[in-house]
Parts: C-alpha cells; structure tokens; sequence
C-alpha cells in the first residue's frame, strides 16, 4: 500500500536477476544433494555448478559496472551541458540588461539636449 518498490527500477531488475541467479543455484545444489551418487561424483558436480555461478556473478558484475559508467558518464555531460545553457542565459540576460540601460541613457541624454524640452526652466 504505502511503500511497495515492486516497481522500482533501482530494485528491481539487479534484484531479480540476483534471486534468479541464486535460486538457480541453491536449486540445483539441493537436487544434486538429495539425487543418488556417489560422494566424490557429488563434491564435483557442486564444485562445478559453483565455479559456474561464481563466472555468473562476475559477469553480472562486470555488466552492472559497465551499465554505472555509462550512467555516470551522461550524468557528467548532462551537467556540463546545464552549466553551459545557465551560462549562455545569464550572458544573454546581461547583454539584454545592458543595452536596455543603454538606450535608457541614450534617451535620457536625447531629452536633455531638446530645446523644445524646457521642463523646469522658467522664462522670463
């Protein structure tokens, strides 16, 4: 009801994939277990299963590491792709400021100049 992370995607593909993996194995230790054979057929048949669920977890490993870096490598071009817009908008921002204050300076100086503009002055 509350917090169900069935869906989770954090969880639960490496989760499921890890029980498989060890489901598997147990699986297959408990049949050889409870199956007939002779005690050194036994010992090998686990040695070997074990040996192959050790390359499998290696291998999962290796995937899951491989799968990180690239994560983390979009990760660190998304964010230095974010700094370059944040710049670029801010410089915009700044040349638009500036020219508006340039054309306020330019219109106040334009008023100043206008003779036809006496405000304030008293004529006699």
């Amino acid at each position: 009801m509350g917090n169900d992370n069935r869906g989770s995607s954090e969880t639960g593909g490496a989760g499921f994939v890890l029980g498989l993996l060890a489901g598997s194995v147990l699986g297959a230790a408990i049949g050889m277990l409870l199956a007939p054979k002779a005690g050194k057929e036994l010992r090998g048949d686990l040695e070997e299963h074990a040996r192959h669920f050790g390359d499998q977890a290696r291998e999962f490993s290796a995937k899951a590491s491989e799968g990180y870096q690239r994560a983390s490598e979009v990760a660190v071009g998304l964010a230095d792709r974010g700094r370059e817009v944040v710049n670029h908008a801010r410089d915009a921002v700044k040349s638009g400021a500036e020219d508006i204050r340039g054309f306020g300076d330019r219109s106040d100086n334009a008023n100043a100049d206008d003779p036809s503009n006496d405000q304030g002055v008293i004529r006699s």
